[in-house]
């Protein structure tokens, strides 16, 4: 809306929401939240592979892919880890 200045922004958006039924305002949040989540991937990292509750939320009901690093203090990004 950049005809509007920042007053007006500021009403329309106030008016806006007044006018929105709360189910739906939420559905539609959580619509796009998933739409978004869709696209992109998860990075979980863990002291232990064998978490079997971390497997079944993160990795797709067991499909996913574990992958093990050795972190050390020389290493730019898991270095930081182990501080």
């Amino acid at each position: 809306m950049p005809d509007l200045n920042r007053k007006q922004r500021r009403a329309k958006v106030a008016n806006d929401i007044r006018a929105m039924i709360p189910d739906a305002f939420l559905a539609q949040i959580r619509a796009r939240l998933q739409n978004s989540i869709n696209g992109v991937g998860v990075l979980f990292l863990s002291a232990t592979d064998r978490n079997v509750l971390l497997w079944s939320h993160y990795a797709a009901g067991h499909t996913g892919l574990c992958l093990k690093f050795i972190a050390t203090d020389h290493m730019p990004f898991l270095g930081a880890l182990c501080r």
